[in-house]
């Protein structure tokens, strides 16, 4: 007998099976119960987590041929055991991934009017249903709204929202959760006992937290690690399978991180986390700060790794983790991972509150007569009159006053507003609060106009000079009375 996949070999047969899903059993055993049953259904989760293993449920309590209970198929019939094996003739299964165009939906659509060969109701159960093209929406927007009796479309979908609003108000929709952490581990240990694999506790959480909320991803990554383990599922092994890092160097660069120590967070990750998964490295840091932020908020909390983070200002938390949360994009652009994790870590300690204000300080105390005015000028990024003023100024900077030097006409005419938009201007670029004063004494030579108009004419003559050397130019007006001239200057 070929090997079945614990996946499969796992899958909910009836609806007492089904994994934390309740809401939507509970709905639709009162269905049944009643005989009211809808036309369309929609079954809407990320995936794996029982879409179409409830929509082929509901399959079979719907055509099932004992009447011992309406609200679950038994699964001996002839009609629930041809659903469970794929050769019932009433239930048409479609992947509209692989089926997306108008055609296949028309072909589809055309054998609706047949009545059901041995079952009570025809049933098309279309998967992804979202990758249907909108030529195909529209062909079935007809038969969904009124089917013949004898005809019930189930759809499932991990995309909801690129499902037509005029599809959607046709179904009745049932939304599927994520399965939690503690469900999940409760189905494996429940599933590895059966199947006399051997684990510990640490494996399943791992196992469980990786699924990210998916049964099905949790068995499957359950297949990987009892092949590498040998059917002996250990923390350890299942951790490296994975590429997930070891908690003690999560602990250890959380901690270095908040040290700001660069050369020990580099070491960690080149030590230790060399060949695991970089992305999984970020995660892991990020998950460790939120347990940390929550048990810090959370007196009743048993975490015991607060102990280590005590002092930790809740602000900071949320600053790296906002930070992380930010760089974890930069995965999907095919870049080196390490470099990613790397880059992050570095930003995390570089664009701290302590780092921030030892700058803000060596900035502030700097010798300000060396600052570029006229370059300062095109960073503060004024408008209109303010602008035009500030361009035929000039300005010197100290510990704590700015003098601006305008044109007498200009100062006469400057009034509050526009003195209020230059002083806000200069206090956000420079990170500091300054007494300001203004006076008519300006020095042409350093204003920001006079310095464009001093390279434009610098460029100029670059490229006059540029010409005049060149030996092509030289070749093709050599006997010529040639002159390069300025057009700007040509009256």
């Amino acid at each position: 007998m070929s090997y079945l996949v614990l996946a499969r070999k796992w899958r909910p047969k009836k609806f007492s099976d089904v994994l934390a899903q309740d809401h939507a059993v509970s709905a639709l055993q009162n269905s049944l119960k009643g005989k009211k049953l809808h036309q369309a259904y929609l079954f809407t989760g990320t995936r794996g987590v029982g879409k179409t293993s409830i929509a082929r449920i509901l399959t079979k309590a719907l055509n099932c041929e004992s009447d011992s209970d309406l609200t679950e198929p038994c699964n001996e019939c002839d009609s629930c055991i041809s659903i469970n094996e794929g050769s019932s003739l009433d239930f048409l299964e479609v992947d509209a991934a692989s089926k997306t165009g108008i055609d296949e939906t028309k072909d589809l659509l055309e054998s609706i009017s047949y009545l059901p060969s041995t079952s009570k109701y025809k049933i098309y159960l279309i998967d992804e249903v979202h990758q249907l093209s909108k030529h195909s929406f529209n062909a079935l927007l007809k038969s969904l709204e009124e089917p013949p009796p004898h005809v019930i479309f189930m759809f499932a979908t991990t995309e909801v929202e690129k499902i037509p609003a005029t599809i959607i108000s046709r179904c009745l929709q049932l939304n599927l959760s994520a399965v939690s952490i503690d469900n999940i581990i409760k189905q494996l240990n429940n599933i590895f006992k059966k199947e006399k694999i051997k684990f510990d506790d640490e494996s399943l959480n791992i196992i469980a937290e990786a699924a990210e909320g998916s049964v099905r991803d949790a068995l499957t990554i359950s297949e990987k690690a009892i092949s590498y383990c040998d059917g002996k599922l250990e923390g350890a092994k299942v951790r490296e399978i994975l590429g997930l890092p070891e908690n003690k160097l999560i602990l250890e660069l959380l901690k270095a991180i908040l040290d700001e120590d660069t050369h020990k967070s580099l070491q960690l990750i080149e030590e230790n986390g060399k060949y695991a998964n970089h992305e999984k490295v970020l995660i892991s840091l990020l998950d460790l700060i939120q347990r940390i932020s929550i048990a810090q908020f959370n007196k009743d909390s048993s975490e015991d790794i607060l102990e280590s983070f005590t002092d930790t200002e809740p602000a900071k938390l949320q600053y790296l983790y906002h930070l992380g949360l930010t760089n974890l994009e930069f995965f999907k652009l095919g870049v080196d991972n390490y470099s990613i994790l790397t880059m992050t870590l570095l930003k995390m300690i570089a664009f701290s509150e302590a780092n921030q204000k030892k700058n803000l300080i060596e900035n502030t105390s700097k010798n300000y007569s060396q600052i570029n005015w006229p370059e300062l000028f095109y960073e503060l990024n004024l408008e209109g009159f303010a602008n035009q003023i500030l361009s035929k100024s000039s300005v010197s900077i100290s510990d704590k006053n700015i003098n601006i030097s305008i044109p007498e006409e200009n100062l006469i005419n400057l009034n509050e507003k526009q003195k209020e938009d230059i002083e806000k201007a200069f206090s956000i670029r420079l990170n500091k609060k300054y007494e300001f004063t203004y006076d008519a004494k300006v020095s042409n030579s350093n204003t920001p106009f006079y310095a464009e108009e001093r390279k434009q004419r610098n460029l100029k003559a670059k490229a006059k000079d540029k010409i005049e050397n060149d030996t092509a130019f030289k070749t093709i007006v050599k006997g010529l009375d040639v002159e390069i001239v300025d057009f700007n200057k040509r009256k």
